[in-house]
């Protein structure tokens, strides 16, 4: 009796382990998409606000002469 009680419960363990383990990679994977989604925006930030500081620098190289 005792047997089959420890294999009812090891049988729900590895039902919930996979269930955990699906929900785990959903995470990842939300979590890849939003990690490449804020990546591009940095890229974006960073690239737009390089281009205005390069061509201030530029102007005041050439007020100066």
């Amino acid at each position: 009796m005792e047997t089959n009680s420890e294999y009812l419960k090891n049988l729900q363990i590895i039902e919930e382990n996979e269930k955990l383990r699906q929900q785990a990679q959903q995470l990842m994977k939300e979590n890849q998409a939003l990690r490449m989604e804020f990546m591009q925006k940095i890229c974006a930030c960073c690239s737009t606000s390089k281009k205005p500081v390069a061509d201030d620098k530029s102007k005041d190289k050439s007020s100066n002469k």
